[in-house]
């Protein structure tokens, strides 16, 4: 028999900030040419955050009295995050306006984590059974969970590299 885990979804957010705090950190004591695999490997993982956190917790405080702002915000708070991501993938990891934009999504992700502390995981333990949050933290993990084999190569036109992709392994159907 398969064990399901029944993490509640507050650890695991918790946890997971935690974690994004400590890989922001890592720029601190990493060489300006390792900047940029750490800066996409950070992207990778707040994109999947945000992404657990609009088809799993969100919908849920839609539901709680008083979640709907706490939703609004918190959505809006990742989509501010995102946008200064994605000014920085634009800028090559030595110069000064990368640090300068690391530096605010660090803070960005702080204030997140301190209202998850403070507002959601109160609302949430407050609104929702053990059971909810558990079968929350359940559904959350596996969307943020970095993928397990990695992505097709790509071709020049942008298609991925693989038969599969192609009409033309199959019989009587024309490409």
């Amino acid at each position: 028999m398969r064990k399901v885990e029944t993490e509640d979804v507050v650890d695991v957010l918790r946890q997971e900030h935690q974690d994004v705090l400590n890989h922001c950190n890592e720029f601190a004591f990493a060489a300006l040419d390792e900047w940029d695999e750490l800066f996409w490997s950070l992207m990778c993982r707040l994109k999947r955050h945000g992404a657990a956190m609009e088809f799993v917790v969100t919908p849920q405080l839609a539901r709680l009295d008083g979640g709907v702002n706490l939703a609004e915000d918190l959505i809006s708070d990742q989509l501010e995050i995102e946008e200064l991501l994605e000014r920085m993938a634009t800028i090559d990891a030595v110069e000064p306006a990368f640090g300068e934009l690391l530096r605010m999504v660090t803070a960005r992700v702080r204030d997140q984590h301190r209202r998850e502390n403070e507002v959601l995981a109160p609302l949430l333990w407050s609104s929702c059974s053990a059971d909810e949050r558990a079968a929350m933290g359940h559904r959350y993990k596996p969307i943020r969970r970095p993928p397990q084999q990695p992505l097709p190569p790509m071709l020049d036109d942008g298609r991925a590299d693989d038969p599969a992709d192609s009409r033309e392994h199959l019989v009587g159907v024309a490409a």
